[in-house]
């Protein structure tokens, strides 16, 4: 589709999406049925088709403006999740620069320090984590994250 295509800054690296941006930073394209679509959504549809129900399309690169194919994966809400958290882009802090709170003094927390304790005990002893999330009533990503200190780092 020509019309997408010309909204796209090429480059080496991420090819840039140049027209209208939602709030969150990506880019926004009025797709066929003239409704909205994200741009990196429809460069996926483009090239390489139909998105099943459900599935996000994800960037290798992080470039929420980035539109290249060769940058762009098919992945679940829970793969969002785990890649966001392997390449450490969970949030730190808010606008203000206040600094998020951690472990139990964070007031959402659903675990507590000896939950935490546990799953590394349990994991260091040979128990899969997925077992584990079962045990403890988390999801598998969040004890991928504990286990390899990108969440609560601060027990030890």
């Amino acid at each position: 589709m020509k019309r997408f295509w010309e909204k796209v800054r090429e480059s080496a690296g991420c090819w840039e999406w140049q027209g209208a941006l939602a709030g969150s930073g990506y880019g926004l394209f009025r797709g066929p049925g003239q409704h909205m679509i994200g741009a990196h959504r429809m460069a996926y549809i483009l090239i390489y088709g139909s998105i099943p129900e459900g599935i996000n399309v994800l960037h290798h690169c992080d470039n929420k403006r980035c539109v290249r194919p060769e940058h762009l994966f098919l992945g679940t809400q829970k793969d969002n999740m785990a890649d966001m958290i392997c390449k450490g882009r969970q949030a730190i802090g808010d606008q203000l620069n206040h600094p998020i709170q951690v472990g139990e003094a964070n007031h959402s927390h659903k675990l507590s320090e000896e939950d935490v304790n546990q799953i590394r005990h349990l994991y260091r002893r040979g128990y899969r984590q997925c077992d584990i999330a079962k045990l403890v009533g988390v999801e598998r990503a969040n004890v991928w994250a504990i286990v390899h200190e990108r969440s609560w780092k601060q027990i030890g």
